[in-house]
């Protein structure tokens, strides 16, 4: 088990058979009954109950459970660099953390929203900057900044490619990355097949023949899309003779 440090840990217990005669339950923090509670450092502990029964029989249990603190080690904003006066569009940030746990981090927007996603819209012609912080339960904030120039023209996108590996092992982590055209078209938000978002994507396979899609769309004219193919085998396994010399003595 895994747990965020400064939040309760509950753990249950349960004995069999449920109908054993006058069953009391101790737990090695001095409590007692089913469960317990428990708010730790981050460390690994292990919690012990103890099952004592009216004829004095005894059987004990553990469990294991790991504390973790993540530290966040790097952050980015993904989304349009361009948008048009008035029309929203969708930023997402992107961290990497150490021993990252659900509730660990916390992503903030300079807009005053919280989460993995954000929604900003301008009125004003201009370069406009987005600020991200990311804050781990340990370690120092860390900031990414991403610029937007907002016009009030809209340019369409016209189309996006591709680029990355064509084959690959099974099991193996394929990243591929897309590219539209022309790179000013305004507000262009990228999304692949996996739900992925943004310039880049990753996938993992079995053997087989696989098709990527990404889909380009501006806030103006209709969406453009691409596909790559890729081919992915199973490992080769390689045999080395050599030649056996037999000597005479």
């Amino acid at each position: 088990t895994r747990a965020l440090t400064g939040t309760a840990v509950t753990l249950q217990a349960a004995y069999v058979p449920t109908d054993a005669t006058g069953v009391e339950l101790l737990w090695d923090d001095g409590s007692t009954g089913n469960s317990t509670v428990h708010v730790w450092p981050e460390g690994s502990y292990t919690a012990c109950i103890t099952a004592t029964d009216v004829g004095n029989n005894v059987v004990t249990d553990t469990h294991a459970v790991t504390v973790v603190c993540p530290v966040v080690e790097s952050a980015r904003i993904e989304g349009p660099t361009t948008a048009l006066t008035g029309t929203p569009i969708t930023l997402y940030g992107i961290y990497t953390a150490t021993d990252d746990i659900a509730g660990g981090v916390t992503l903030e927007w300079d807009n005053g929203a919280f989460g993995s996603s954000t929604v900003y819209t301008w009125t004003e012609i201009g370069i406009h900057t987005v600020v991200l912080t990311a804050t781990g339960a340990c370690g120092n904030p860390v900031t990414a900044m991403h610029t937007v120039t907002v016009t009030s023209a809209c340019t369409p996108v016209q189309s996006v490619g591709i680029s990355g590996p064509t084959s690959a092992l099974s099991g193996t982590v394929v990243t591929l990355h897309a590219a539209y055209t022309p790179s000013d078209a305004t507000g262009v938000s990228l999304a692949w097949d996996n739900g992925a978002t943004g310039e880049s994507a990753e996938y993992t396979w079995p053997e087989g023949v696989y098709t990527v899609v990404v889909t380009a769309t501006a806030a103006c004219g209709d969406p453009v899309t691409a596909t790559h193919t890729v081919t992915v085998t199973g490992f080769v396994q390689h045999s080395i003779y050599l030649p056996l010399v037999l000597r005479n003595h």
